[in-house]
């Protein structure tokens, strides 16, 4: 019995000997094949440096978006967290608009050739005093409001013909410039309305001119075409939703309505691939809906009942390119000093793994 224990032990011994030699050896073997895939140089695809031409031939189109003006109203820094808001105000931010779309177009995406530039107008241009606090606070009346819309809109689209050449002006209506109605209406919705108009005013203005093109359609929307790819215009207050909830906002009513609205117009045989909307006070861009900020920036009631997360006053600038759609969406961001001081400590490196500390 004491022979065969010793062999057992014996052969258990060996049994883990080899067991661990085999692991040495696959230790071994992988180090070698590490070392080789260390060692062996990087062979990129021939196509990542061959030198590519840029033949500049492929035109894209800009599409400048202006929404939610509310011209004439007035907001309050201290009672609005700080945001400020009045007639002068509105046009120093229109001013800037122009600037930084020149800029952007020019300088940051420069060598792109444009035929044109798109300025969508998608309506609440004016205040129009529709609530009764409005009628009281607003600095301007609704004919003073469009009166003076009309002057920012056309010196708008001057500085944009003088720039791009051509201009081509979709437009829609808004809740905001209802003149008549104390709530919205479906039937004669836009020649009802005070954004209406403006365009008729702007279109009046334009008639000979064949480098503008406004359009003014009785729906109170606009669909049109940039190569091929269809575009609703529409305010964002018909889009068959409300509301919104304090775990994804606005996210919900525009997802579902844009989904309502694209079905809708499907069965009218009116194919639609994008959607261009405001009236939500906020940049939030999706697959196929953009939705652009608001020139006002936020004001009392968007802060203190609807507790609404404060977001910056901007407008949105977009390219569409023939070949590859829509390949630039970029909020124009409009932050003045009519807003709350929220700057933190700048950091000067272009990144944090390279840069120096700053």
């Amino acid at each position: 019995m004491a022979r065969e224990g010793v062999a057992e032990g014996l052969l258990g011994g060996g049994v883990e000997a080899q067991e661990r030699t085999v692991a040495l050896e696959a230790e071994r073997g992988l180090s070698q094949v590490l070392h080789g895939i260390v060692a062996t140089p990087a062979e990129p695809p021939r196509w990542t440096t061959d030198w590519i031409p840029h033949t500049g031939s492929a035109q894209s189109v800009p599409i400048l978006v202006l929404s939610d003006w509310h011209l004439g109203e007035t907001v309050d820094p201290k009672t609005a967290g700080g945001y400020a808001y009045s007639v002068a105000i509105a046009e120093d931010r229109v001013r800037r608009t122009i600037e930084k779309t020149i800029l952007l177009t020019r300088q940051h995406l420069a060598g792109l050739d444009y035929p044109g530039i798109i300025c969508a107008m998608v309506g609440d241009l004016v205040s129009g005093g529709i609530h009764s606090e409005l009628a009281v606070t607003d600095e301007l009346g609704i004919i003073k409001s469009v009166l003076r819309a009309r002057d920012l809109a056309v010196g708008v689209i001057d500085q944009l013909k003088g720039e791009f050449g051509k201009v081509f002006c979709p437009t829609a209506v808004g809740n905001h410039g209802r003149i008549f109605d104390k709530r919205p209406r479906a039937k004669q919705y836009a020649e009802r309305n005070a954004d209406f108009l403006i365009y008729s005013l702007l279109a009046d203005h334009y008639r000979d001119d064949p480098a503008v093109t406004i359009m003014v359609p009785e729906a109170g929307e606009t669909i049109f075409s940039v190569y091929g790819m269809r575009v609703l215009l529409t305010h964002g207050d018909q889009i068959g939703t409300k509301g919104g909830d304090g775990i994804i906002g606005a996210l919900g009513p525009i997802s579902r309505g844009t989904m309502k609205t694209s079905r809708s117009l499907d069965s009218l045989g009116q194919r639609v691939d994008h959607i261009i909307m405001g009236h939500w006070h906020q940049a939030l861009f999706l697959p196929t809906v953009t939705v652009t900020g608001a020139l006002k920036g936020p004001d009392e009631y968007s802060l203190r009942m609807l507790r609404a997360p404060a977001e910056d006053p901007s407008q949105t600038l977009m390219l569409v390119h023939p070949e590859h759609g829509l390949t630039f969406r970029q909020p124009l961001f409009l932050r003045d000093d009519h807003c709350p001081d929220r700057s933190r400590q700048q950091d000067h490196r272009w990144v944090a793994v390279f840069g120096d500390a700053a």
